[in-house]
């Protein structure tokens, strides 16, 4: 038994800076029913890939695939449902915090121009951001959606289309073109971290270090808990971003009237579940609650 050859279609790839630029762990896209339905009648075949996905084609189906294509009453557009098993994915990534209203998408009408690899940014910035959110009530959304969807929103939702010009010069037995690549990147949150520290530690002047002198610290500041408890908290002076193994090293020392004493060798870093909103000096920022235990 021979295997039909297969020419690669589309691929997209997604980025995240929260894995040092490397795949969305734990991210799965797919297509809703009427994509699957299309797919299969063009002879394309969806493969998930470590970063996305990449469609491939029979090659002996070109002539279908032409004529879905030019079908103008129907054009041949792929929409895909992006979820995530992991739970906390908005927390770190930026622009996919949810709302009631919007959700992000991306839409290959949309696009910035090719990368020095060839791939084509489905968003204008560098990173995806909250300017690629898009009204529930939008036709893209709203005709891509299932009711299940809109109960359980997903991470993202993707559109990619194939128009005439991409596949005419797909004659039968000829090479195929390179594939269409897509890219997705995506940026980690950055939130301004804040140490809680027992109040009795007050004494000791305590004061955060960055042992790569790159992050600073504001002082140390008495703070009453939502159950009535004092504490001390200290709050990095800039937002920092998140990372699924953050590189900082800080410490925790005492003034003392020659030299500061360490009191923690090296403080614990930010999780991407312990994220709350604090208004600081008049603007609403993230930040990483982080509590420190003697």
């Amino acid at each position: 038994m021979t295997t039909a050859p297969f020419d690669a279609l589309l691929q997209l790839d997604v980025e995240h800076a929260f894995f040092g630029g490397g795949a969305c762990r734990g991210l799965s896209l797919q297509p809703t029913a009427a994509t699957a339905a299309l797919l299969q009648r063009a002879g394309g075949l969806l493969r998930a890939t470590e970063r996305g996905f990449i469609i491939h084609h029979d090659r002996s189906r070109r002539s279908a695939l032409r004529g879905l294509v030019a079908d103008a009453s129907a054009p041949f557009v792929l929409l895909f449902i992006a979820r995530s098993s992991d739970p906390w994915l908005a927390s770190y990534t930026q622009g996919m915090l949810r709302d009631e209203t919007t959700l992000l998408r991306f839409d290959s009408r949309r696009s910035a121009p090719p990368e020095a690899d060839g791939r084509i940014r489905l968003h204008c910035g560098e990173f995806a951001d909250v300017a690629d959110r898009l009204r529930l009530s939008a036709p893209l959304l709203a005709h891509g959606l299932s009711r299940a969807d809109r109960l359980m929103p997903p991470a993202f939702v993707l559109r990619l289309a194939l128009r005439r010009g991409s596949v005419d010069a797909w004659a039968d037995g000829a090479d195929a073109p390179p594939p269409q690549r897509y890219l997705i990147r995506l940026q980690a949150t950055a939130t301004r971290w804040k140490y809680y520290l027992p109040s009795d530690w007050a004494a000791q002047q305590p004061h955060v270090v960055d042992l790569a002198g790159q992050a600073q610290f504001d002082a140390a500041q008495a703070e009453t808990l939502g159950d009535g408890r004092q504490a001390l908290t200290i709050r990095s002076q800039a937002a920092i971003a998140q990372h699924h193994q953050p590189p900082q090293r800080f410490q925790l020392r005492a003034r003392g009237p020659l030299a500061d004493r360490v009191l923690i060798k090296r403080l614990p870093v930010a999780s991407a579940g312990q994220i709350s909103a604090e208004t600081i000096a008049g603007v609403r920022s993230l930040v990483s609650e982080i509590y420190v235990n003697r």
